[in-house]
């Protein structure tokens, strides 16, 4: 008879440890996910409330009103406006450490640096160049190069 009621007891014991643990198991399944968290709006959609200041990588207006620079400047060097076109992509140059091709990527924020509006295959980026290269101790050339961009980085 003893060793009918420890049966019954293990037999007991081990049911309600199955059924428990069915229980955990199944039990958040049906009572469903939880809630997720409403989102958060992202920083760049805040609007009118969180106003911020964006820099623009597009070239300055011109002082004076006027919208239109002369991009066909004639005091620009002979020919610094075809090495400056044909360099925007074949320039091999490494100007972070890591060897790159072009400048094109740099050329907005060069045209910035300079002050000119003008397209870097025009005479006028490359009259504005020349002056910016003299104004800063360099040849005045107008032709872009790893020379001019080393002072570029510094401003």
């Amino acid at each position: 008879m003893k060793l009918l009621r420890r049966l019954a007891w293990i037999v007991g014991l081990t049911t309600l440890a199955v059924a428990m643990f069915i229980g955990w198991v199944i039990w958040p399944v049906a009572s469903g996910p939880p809630a997720a968290p409403p989102p958060e709006p992202a920083p760049w959609d805040q609007g009118a409330s969180d106003p911020q200041y964006l820099p623009s990588i597009d070239p300055p207006a011109l002082a004076g009103g006027s919208s239109k620079e002369a991009c066909d400047s004639a005091s620009a060097p002979s020919g610094a406006a075809a090495v400056n076109g044909a360099s925007l992509a074949t320039l091999t140059w490494a100007p972070f450490g890591r060897p790159e091709t072009g400048w094109e990527i740099y050329a907005p924020r060069v045209a910035v640096e300079i002050g000119t509006t003008c397209e870097p295959a025009s005479a006028g980026f490359a009259a504005a160049l020349a002056r910016w290269q003299k104004g800063h101790g360099l040849a005045p050339s107008g032709v872009f190069d790893p020379a001019s961009f080393g002072p570029m980085l510094v401003a």
